[in-house]
């Protein structure tokens, strides 16, 4: 009787098999994640197992589900996509946010002529809230940046009167150290430290 198992027709044979060598997956648990694709954005790596991470998505609710680390890309963090990010549009190009120079009750007028002879009613970060004298109603809101103050006639440019007194003098002083930059203001305060001794 001849075995079957040991067939002459039966013939084997070790071959190497063709698999890729496999990657160390770079995702740690908690770190900010995307698909490669586009589709999905504002993931969080919940789960490591091998090549395979399984993301919980903002936005979309249900069990985090499993991808291969091939599909996945860490999520670039904010100053990196700043940096990153092409320059906007001359249209949607923002300024650098500066301290506020106006001080409410101060005279100003708008930067294209449009408006004048208005009164600073308050400041929030960037917009001043104007109160004009020939326009009744409720005082608007402006950015700063579309905001002069008013010039003021030559008399008050001249030197300051002997009788002038001493809260006076003090609200100029704070006025003006309030529109220097930092640089300006240390050599300022420097200067009246060694004044003083």
């Amino acid at each position: 009787m001849i075995d079957r198992a040991q067939s002459s027709k039966i013939e084997c044979y070790n071959l190497p098999e063709d698999k890729p060598a496999a990657k160390p997956n770079p995702f740690k648990i908690g770190e900010q994640v995307r698909l490669r694709d586009g589709t999905a954005t504002n993931g969080i790596v919940r789960g490591v197992l091998g090549s395979e991470v399984l993301i919980a998505w903002d936005g979309i609710p249900g069990d985090p589900q499993w991808h291969h680390q091939d599909y996945v890309s860490a999520e670039k963090k904010p100053l990196e996509r700043e940096r990153a990010a092409p320059p906007a549009s001359a249209s949607e190009y923002k300024p650098e946010v500066r301290p506020n120079p106006f001080k409410i009750g101060e005279a100003v007028r708008l930067r294209d002529g449009t408006a004048a002879n208005g009164v600073v009613t308050a400041i929030f970060g960037n917009e001043v809230r104007i109160a004009w004298d020939s326009v009744p109603g409720e005082p608007q809101w402006y950015p700063q940046d579309f905001i002069l103050a008013e010039k003021k006639p030559a008399e008050s440019a001249r030197a300051p009167q002997e009788n002038q007194t001493e809260p006076d003098i003090v609200d100029q002083a704070c006025r003006l150290v309030a529109r220097m930059d930092d640089n300006q203001r240390q050599r300022f305060l420097a200067r009246i430290r060694a004044t003083c001794k």
